[in-house]
């Protein structure tokens, strides 16, 4: 697997937004199979997640 992208949290959070920028969600759609992220990604979306209500 050849990856091309590496996401940051701003963007792997950008779809649950109220309103989501239909550009990014295009890119994610069309490079899902592309994508990686870095472990510290990973614990902040967790970490965001486990705050929520």
């Amino acid at each position: 697997m050849i990856w091309k992208f590496l996401f940051d949290t701003n963007i792997l959070s950008e779809p649950a937004r109220p309103i989501p920028n239909a550009n990014v969600l295009h890119k994610l759609d069309i490079h899902k199979s592309e994508l990686v992220v870095k472990s510290v990604v990973v614990h902040e979306l967790l970490h965001g997640c486990l705050r929520l209500p």
